[in-house]
């Protein structure tokens, strides 16, 4: 059986959504187990609010498949998706919960979707698999790990359509700072993307 898929903020009466299970919890737009309480377990969210788009770049499908691991992984461990109005079609099937959101545009998302859920879903932490973390999260949001592709907006700016070089600059170096964790493909773009930011520490988060 699929796991809930809820909508943030809550859309039901009384704080609650339509048709959801376990509602004895305190979290809007959150289910809980059959006795109503988070379980003791971890749980962790997969910002997937990007791969809405069709699968035509690696980007998609890195978060995608990444996705899909770890929650064939999971054990008994929780894994909620957040996700951009549905759920993306290739994790439709996927046991997990999703948390939906009502916008699609990147912008409302990082600055004002996430940034709000983050602090609801009590997570012990969230993977960003896309694009990087919120510049500006709660002081107490969980943290973040942040998968970082390539550096083409920085080193072959010629190639990257401008929205992308402005919101990549925008939004990377704040991330990198104070991400928990960082993942990326190779270790050389792991050199370079620590001399490119200049964020200290960076090269003794990445693996």
């Amino acid at each position: 059986m699929l796991g809930n898929t809820n909508s943030f903020p809550p859309t039901g009466p009384a704080g609650h959504l339509p048709g959801e299970r376990g509602g004895n919890s305190s979290v809007p737009g959150v289910t809980t187990g059959a006795a109503g309480r988070f379980p003791s377990v971890g749980r962790f969210g997969i910002d997937v609010t990007a791969c809405w788009r069709p699968l035509r770049v690696g980007m998609t499908t890195v978060a995608v498949e990444l996705s899909k691991a770890l929650v064939a992984h999971k054990g008994e461990d929780d894994i909620t998706l957040l996700c951009s109005r549905e759920r993306p079609a290739a994790l439709a099937d996927l046991e997990c919960e999703a948390v939906l959101s009502p916008y699609r545009h990147e912008l409302a998302l990082k600055t004002r979707w996430l940034p709000s859920v983050e602090l609801h879903l009590g997570c012990d932490a969230i993977l960003y698999p896309y694009w990087p973390s919120p510049p500006f999260r709660h002081k107490d949001a969980p943290p973040a790990a942040i998968f970082v592709h390539d550096l083409a907006f920085r080193i072959r700016p010629q190639e990257v359509p401008w929205q992308q070089r402005a919101y990549l600059g925008t939004v990377l170096g704040p991330a990198l700072r104070h991400a928990a964790a960082v993942l990326v493909p190779s270790g050389p773009l792991g050199a370079t993307c620590w001399t490119s930011t200049g964020s200290p520490g960076w090269n003794r988060r990445s693996p």
